[in-house]
């Protein structure tokens, strides 16, 4: 049985450990950024299975973070997984094809440089939501599950509260936010009964608190401002490395809202981020 208390620990040390400033740079390396192979390949993280290639990274990721407790540095995990697509006869072809498709004749170092900065964004995306999925689980009898097929489909995580099927996104917002969009679709049904985007402030508050102090926003953007600001100090911790992970009390207050959403039997299926908090 694992032990969650300790496993967000230990999580949390390496989060907070992380040199964000050693990985600037891949900021500006976007030349692999084509959508990734749709062909099947075998599932080297689970066995007699086949995964799409595109999936197979986020696969990785799960296998070291979540469902083991590696805690690889970006370089051992990005290395890792590199050697593994290298050495298995069906990644390593999939992997080709898709060089020489879309850069023929290109030199080998120039392109895996390419595909390392484009995976150390996805890496980096995901760790915040297996921080959340680490603290729920150290909170709550209701335990979350994620997988790469989860996340294919737009599910973070999900778990089972009074008989229905909750599934949870963990949603980047920003203080100049879009409102969301998201439809209740035939996939999801199949996966959830309710989906709650749950979400997840990434706007950098010292920036913020810096436009506060010159006073030049107009007032409504001021409140605005203002009011972000708050939620954030309220929800959320960041590290001096500039990591950002969440608060207990932001997953219990989430936890309860979807509880009650639960017994009240909502009649829309999607629990908008913006039911959680607005500003």
């Amino acid at each position: 049985m694992r032990d969650w208390g300790q496993e967000l620990i230990s999580y949390q040390d390496f989060l907070s450990a992380i040199d964000s400033k050693k990985y600037s740079h891949y900021r500006n390396i976007k030349w692999v950024e084509q959508d990734l192979p749709q062909d099947k390949v075998s599932n080297l993280y689970v066995k007699s299975q086949k995964i799409k290639f595109r999936h197979l990274h986020l696969e990785s990721i799960y296998f070291y973070y979540w469902h083991n407790n590696y805690r690889y540095s970006f370089e051992e995990w990005f290395e890792t997984y590199w050697d593994v697509l290298k050495t298995n006869e069906d990644t390593r072809v999939v992997l080709e094809k898709f060089k020489e498709y879309y850069f023929d004749g290109a030199d080998d170092e120039w392109f895996k440089r390419g595909f390392c900065a484009r995976l150390y964004r996805t890496w980096i995306s995901l760790l915040t939501q297996i921080h959340f999925q680490y603290l729920w689980n150290s909170l709550f009898p209701e335990k979350l599950e994620a997988s790469a097929s989860l996340d294919s489909l737009g599910i973070d995580a999900r778990c089972s509260i009074l008989g229905k099927t909750v599934g949870i996104q963990v949603k980047k917002i920003s203080f100049r936010r879009e409102a969301s969009e998201r439809r209740f679709g035939k996939k999801l049904k199949k996966c959830v009964d309710i989906f709650a985007e749950v979400p997840y402030l990434v706007d950098d508050p010292e920036e913020i608190e810096q436009k506060l102090k010159r006073g030049k926003t107009k007032s409504q953007t001021t409140e605005k401002l203002e009011k972000y600001l708050n939620l954030f100090r309220k929800n959320f911790l960041r590290y001096p490395n500039g990591f950002i992970v969440f608060k207990s009390d932001y997953l219990r207050t989430t936890y309860h809202k979807i509880t009650e959403a639960v017994k009240n039997k909502v009649e829309v299926n999607t629990i908008n981020y913006e039911k959680f908090y607005s500003y």
